[in-house]
């Protein structure tokens, strides 16, 4: 995604963990939006991360992370809308099939139109 945003002229501060930038700690002093693709394993340390910062954010995600009593909370606090492909993402351009689990963009703060949004891709 890093560069992708940058082809189209975007200033990217990427945090890594291996650049001594973890997300889940730091904080750059001057940016508009959070887009990450999170380890799904942790995806609810870098949601609460993310609604305690305050700052406007996409992250790609599965489908089922809908559920859950503690997000689902954070989302009904907070507030999410969702931006769904009409078809999977493929994470691996060898395979010639998108992954076996529908992902869709979580987003907060980018005041879409509608909760949920549906696109072709």
């Amino acid at each position: 995604m890093v560069g992708v945003l940058e082809e189209y002229g975007y200033e990217v501060i990427a945090s890594h963990i291996e650049n001594g930038q973890d997300f889940l700690k730091y904080e750059p002093t001057q940016y508009d939006i959070i887009i990450t693709n999170p380890p799904y394993s942790i995806k609810d340390k870098f949601l609460k991360r993310a609604f305690e910062l305050k700052k406007p954010f996409m992250f790609l995600l599965p489908i089922t992370a809908l559920e859950g009593k503690e997000r689902g909370e954070m989302f009904k606090d907070n507030g999410i809308q969702l931006i769904i492909p009409n078809k999977r993402f493929n994470f691996k351009p060898e395979k010639k099939s998108g992954s076996w689990f529908q992902t869709s963009w979580f987003t907060h703060g980018l005041n879409l139109n509608n909760d949920l949004n549906f696109i072709s891709v």
